[in-house]
């Protein structure tokens, strides 16, 4: 994405962070619990709730009074107004999703979705009109390509259907568990059958229903990922609220390996400080779906590995392939190789300290954290070039970094 006018933000590497934060809310588990709050007869509080674009327009198009039959959702960059689909279908309104470019594949596996639940027709190969179906009795669905986010989505459209839906091989993330059960919690039926060679669970749940709960969002597994991250390579101390270690134990048992001190509480504390016991780090990294190392952790971990001497080697998925970020890690003088294996892409790293003083276009979402994270580490001032794309994103996490005594300057 890139705006008219141009912002500049300028990071300050190498600068100590130090303190104690609230890791923000998932939000993956807001939206798909936002979602959820919109069949409900009443108005559930939501604590946690991170600060992002995506959330308050996904909030507007819920709250705004429809009379047309037909709700038209222009969508360029944000899934999270994906997640109003279902609540809106509920309600007898048909949606238009149009697109003003190719359909991006993070929003394809939305559309997938719709399909199989035959709620979707294309118009043409960027347009869609979005109607509930018929169908209200069973839906079966395999997720093991998809994201726990397409999860979320189907289990919503299941309950727009008021349907009975299993879902095979679904994901064993923190944030589809949790949001499970809060729906178990406001009388959903949440039965699960895992076998040797598959798992499934089978959801059901009867709208409209009462939701008086007052639910705190959990905490995003990307974002402690790159506090901890920050905290070690800036040869700082962060205490991170909010945080159970026994979910981030993936994460955790890296950052042990690579010499980083922490310590964790009974109190949902994780204690993560510098500077590392061994710069010299050499690792072997499979990039996979939870319980493994999932592939937006293995975006940080990339640039974290690149900044430190020692060869390490990620395999990613074919479809999680960073490749516009490996360009600009080597633009910016790192040297990261890669060779395609089955379905794997393999990223060879000789880590080695990157050079300060650069400019950087910011212009893709998945890669803010791991830049703005890059900046944090290298000696020296780093320039951004569209700094409004982070703060359109993640002010949640500028506003943190600063308050941990990060240098940021925007202009």
């Amino acid at each position: 994405m890139i705006f008219k006018n141009y912002m500049t933000g300028v990071v300050q590497g190498g600068v100590a962070l130090k303190g104690e934060i609230l890791v923000p809310g998932s939000v993956s588990e807001s939206t798909a619990l936002i979602a959820l709050a919109a069949f409900s007869k009443s108005s559930p509080s939501l604590k946690n709730i991170p600060e992002a674009i995506g959330i308050k327009t996904l909030n507007e198009i819920l709250e705004k009074k429809y009379e047309d039959g037909v709700i038209s959702l222009d969508i360029s960059y944000d899934i999270e107004p994906l997640f109003a689909i279902p609540p809106i279908l509920y309600r007898g309104f048909s949606v238009a999703l149009n697109y003003q470019n190719d359909i991006p594949k993070e929003f394809r596996e939305f559309i997938d979705i719709l399909l199989l639940f035959n709620d979707a027709k294309e118009i043409n190969k960027n347009s869609y009109i979005v109607k509930r179906s018929s169908i209200t009795d069973k839906f079966t669905i395999d997720l093991k390509r998809h994201g726990p986010d397409a999860a979320l989505f189907s289990v919503l459209l299941a309950i727009s259907h008021g349907a009975f839906a299993t879902l095979l091989n679904y994901p064993g993330d923190p944030r589809f568990l949790s949001f499970l059960k809060a729906l178990e919690q406001v009388g959903g039926s949440i039965l699960y059958n895992d076998g040797d060679n598959t798992q499934s669970v089978s959801v059901s749940l009867q709208p409209p229903f009462e939701f008086s709960l007052n639910t705190v969002v959990s905490y995003s597994l990307y974002k402690a990922a790159f506090f901890s991250l920050a905290a070690v390579a800036t040869g700082g101390a962060v205490n991170l609220r909010n945080v159970n270690a026994s979910e981030f134990t993936p994460f955790i048992a890296k950052l042990l390996k690579w010499g980083v001190s922490v310590e964790s509480n009974q109190s949902s504390e994780l204690r993560v400080w510098g500077p590392l016991s061994n710069k010299n780090i050499s690792d072997n990294i499979e990039i996979k779906s939870y319980p493994g190392f999932i592939p937006s952790w293995g975006y940080l971990a990339l640039v974290f590995l690149t900044c430190f001497p020692g060869n390490s080697n990620l395999i990613f998925p074919k479809e999680y392939f960073p490749q516009e970020l490996i360009k600009e890690l080597n633009r910016l003088g790192g040297q990261l190789d890669f060779s395609l294996a089955p379905g794997n892409f393999c990223v060879a790293i000789r880590g080695q300290n990157l050079k300060p003083g650069r400019k950087i276009l910011l212009d893709n979402r998945e890669h803010l954290l791991p830049l703005l994270l890059l900046s944090l580490l290298i000696p020296g001032r780093t320039t951004f070039i569209n700094f409004e794309i982070m703060r359109y994103y993640y002010p949640d996490v500028l506003d943190l970094l600063i308050r941990l005594g990060a240098k940021i300057e925007v202009s």
